[in-house]
């Protein structure tokens, strides 16, 4: 992770956001697991504990989803790093672990098409995903200034 992150391209403040979640809530906990021993399933129980555990550097609270998100998606990119034809990993398994609680329903991340179908989901979720015009983070940018969530199916639509 230490090798990753100071080989890490990008701006210097993003680099510093990046330090303290590494030093604080991935080192301690997977740092000195070999990375072709980290599995999904080993970030998934890494997410739950961050969710759940008080941090005394979080003022004694777990951290909130939108947190164990970005923690994921720094493992997910130092995972990445290592990944490919002719090296340590043939797959990341960051991309099939569970990214917290945004996986299970909760309000961090953008609505996942397959939630997108479930009737169950709440209505003002439906909205944001129906609303056209409405760029989401996730969606590419569209020239026709259009969604580019089908907000019946829930899939993505073609540009």
């Amino acid at each position: 992770m230490d090798g990753w992150l100071a080989k890490h391209r990008g701006e210097d403040t993003t680099r510093e956001g990046y330090e303290p979640k590494v030093r604080l809530h991935i080192k301690p906990h997977i740092g000195k697991v070999k990375v072709v021993e980290v599995t999904d399933e080993r970030l998934d129980e890494l997410y739950r504990l961050l969710e759940t555990t008080p941090i005394e550097a979080n003022g004694n609270k777990p951290l909130g989803p939108k947190s164990v998100r970005h923690v994921h998606n720094i493992i997910s990119a130092a995972l990445d790093s290592v990944t490919g034809p002719r090296k340590l990993l043939a797959a990341n398994p960051a991309h099939t672990a569970p990214h917290g609680t945004a996986d299970q329903g909760g309000t961090a991340g953008l609505p996942d098409p397959q939630r997108s179908r479930d009737p169950a989901l709440p209505q003002r979720d439906m909205e944001a995903v129906r609303q056209p015009g409405v760029r989401r983070r996730a969606d590419p940018p569209l020239s026709s200034g259009r969604s580019a969530v089908d907000g019946v199916r829930g899939h993505l639509m073609p540009p």
